[in-house]
């Protein structure tokens, strides 16, 4: 689901220079870490960079 709905952002358009990918993860939820690390490799994948949130 990810790689699809990054390459749906990726998509050229005419004006716009940049795409941002805004994803949430609960880590104290075993099941939804562990989907979140197979999601953060495909992001790796296609060139974004990860940054750590906070809050």
């Amino acid at each position: 689901m990810a790689r699809c709905g990054v390459g749906r952002i990726l998509r050229a358009h005419p004006g716009k220079t940049t795409a941002e990918v805004h994803d949430y993860v609960d880590e104290h939820v075993g099941v939804l870490a562990a989907m979140w690390r197979k999601r953060s490799r495909s992001y790796t994948q296609l060139g974004f960079t990860i940054a750590a949130g906070g809050g």
